[in-house]
């Protein structure tokens, strides 16, 4: 009973979390330029939230709450890459409109972490490595889990 409660809540708050990240960092994640306070708390917020959650599946080995973050996980850092391939291969920008929306929802969250970096590509590696050591994390405690 116990792990159905905090699935409930496990679940729908980062969900959350993220969607109002994304609205409360869009606009300065689509006109540019640099971070402002509100950024950096929005980013610090989000980026806590998922931590948290992740933590709390691991640490009560919850299987369900650790692939919901793998997933999570998994799919940010593709899409990271994905982007970050894009743009340094310069390929049609139809296939990047086909990601826009994915971007706003996944990397909109993430506009705060710039103003921590000098320039973009640290701003890019910044946001890639969080991504892959939580997925990381989330991969070997799943086959832990699977081990046990």
């Amino acid at each position: 009973m116990k792990n159905k409660v905090t699935e409930t809540v496990l679940i729908p708050v980062p969900i959350m979390a993220t969607i109002l990240s994304a609205i409360l960092n869009f606009k300065e994640f689509l006109m540019g330029g640099n971070a402002t306070t509100k950024n950096i708390v929005v980013t610090t917020v989000y980026i806590a939230i998922w931590f948290l959650v992740t933590a709390i599946g691991i640490i009560n080995k919850q299987r369900s709450i650790i692939k919901y973050c793998s997933i999570f996980w998994g799919m940010t850092l593709f899409l990271i890459l994905l982007i970050l391939l894009l743009n340094t291969t310069g390929i049609d920008a139809g296939i990047v409109d086909l990601f826009i929306p994915f971007a706003i929802l996944l990397l909109g969250p993430w506009f705060g972490i710039q103003q921590f970096a000098e320039s973009l590509q640290k701003c890019e590696i910044l946001i890639t490595l969080i991504p892959v050591v939580m997925f990381l994390a989330t991969f070997v405690s799943l086959k832990r889990l699977k081990q046990v």
